[in-house]
């Protein structure tokens, strides 16, 4: 007998503004999802949305701390705000389905919407021994915008190996250069397959 796959709780993380005027993160759910969920169900979201404003208040935490230095933000702190974003997202996405993850990433962390995803992978498929501070964050999002494209062709170690080494032997391209680069390999199916 074959076991039921258990269905996601399909959510939306909202800003709500009460009848006083204060305003605030809600996880908002269909009312038939949340009739049929039983009473755990608010125990779920509440833990849902406690670990949403962990991760944001962590992550946007990290970014000021390290915009108050002269420097700026290096990459190795830009990827500890990212991992700790993609591991939330990470960690619930077998129970919910957030509708608006980007839209609710990009308010409550004051991102750009197209940039929700380039953090978020940048975070996933980084591990903290690859992330250089001599190779800039926006090197880092080039490398992820093409990460589908370099998945399917079944480059993507081979790329990421040859960004590193670049980086190591101080031969790292500029943005322009790289992001040609990347295009040219991930066009390039006739080398590659």
């Amino acid at each position: 007998m074959m076991g039921k796959q258990k269905e996601k709780i399909s959510v939306k993380i909202d800003w709500i503004v009460d009848e006083t005027g204060k305003g605030g993160i809600e996880v908002v759910m269909n009312l038939s999802d949340f009739e049929s969920s039983g009473t755990s169900i608010r125990r779920k979201i509440r833990n849902f949305k406690k670990k949403y404003l962990e991760a944001v208040e962590k992550a946007k935490k990290i970014e000021k701390k390290a915009r108050t230095k002269s420097k700026g933000v290096s990459t190795t702190e830009r990827w500890q705000a990212c991992k700790i974003l993609a591991d939330f997202n990470t960690n619930f996405t077998n129970e919910f389905e957030i509708k608006n993850y980007k839209e609710a990433f990009s308010r409550d962390f004051n991102l750009p919407l197209r940039s929700v995803r380039t953090y978020i992978d940048f975070g996933t498929y980084f591990k903290e021994n690859e992330v250089l501070d001599i190779v800039p964050y926006s090197i880092y999002a080039e490398f992820t915008f093409v990460i589908n494209e370099l998945t399917r062709k079944g480059i993507f170690d081979q790329e990421k190996k040859q960004l590193l080494k670049l980086a190591k032997e101080g031969n790292l391209p500029k943005r322009n250069e790289y992001r040609k680069h990347l295009r040219t390999v991930t066009k390039d199916s006739s080398k590659t397959q």
